[in-house]
C-alpha cells in the first residue's frame, strides 16, 4: 500500500496540498511530487532527502518567477 505524507517547505507535515507530497511506495522508495505547474517528481532514499531536494526545487522556481 502506498502512503502519502504532505510536507511543507520546512519539512513539517502539512495538509496544504499545493506544496508537495512525499509518496512512499511498496518497496520503501520515497518520491517528492508536485502536481501543480511546474510539476516535478524527485526520488530519494528518505523523507529528509526528498524534502531537501524539493526545497531546492522550490527555490529554483521562485528565482525563475522573480526573473519574469
Amino acid at each position: 500500500m502506498n502512503k502519502t505524507k504532505w510536507i511543507g517547505p520546512e519539512g513539517v507535515e502539512n495538509e496544504m496540498q499545493e506544496l508537495f507530497a512525499i509518496h512512499i511506495d511498496e518497496e520503501g522508495s520515497y518520491f517528492a511530487v508536485r502536481e501543480e505547474s511546474p510539476m516535478f517528481c524527485l526520488r530519494g532514499t528518505s523523507i529528509q532527502e526528498c524534502t531537501e531536494m524539493a526545497e531546492k526545487a522550490f527555490e529554483a522556481i521562485k528565482l525563475l518567477k522573480e526573473r519574469k
